[in-house]
């Protein structure tokens, strides 16, 4: 790719390799995302990608408990589509310091 990329490590269907790197990972993309365009993708785009984009509505502000439900009902109905990655959006949250609810 002709754009700085980062990769993580992490199967389908599953939750990341090496979460406290994917948490710094996914901190500073959202914070990239304000002043320039940022790209999440797997390869069907709804369980990985899903799980990224609910912890960036948690790290915008919605609470890990609806973070799922925002990211179904704006961007797929089949987002986050394995328990453990609506488990790995609520952990996530409680790495950066915001409520559940």
């Amino acid at each position: 790719m002709s754009w700085e990329s980062v990769w993580l490590p992490w199967r389908n269907f599953w939750l990341p390799r090496h979460r406290s790197a994917t948490v710094a990972v996914l901190r500073d993309t959202f914070e990239r995302s304000a002043e320039c365009r940022v790209e999440v993708a797997c390869r069907a785009g709804t369980g990985r990608t899903g799980t990224v984009l609910a912890c960036f509505a948690v790290l915008a502000g919605t609470p890990s408990g609806e973070a799922v439900a925002y990211i179904r009902r704006h961007y797929d109905r089949r987002a986050v589509r394995a328990p453990w990655q609506r488990w790995f959006v609520r952990w996530f949250a409680t790495q950066v310091g915001r409520s559940a609810d």
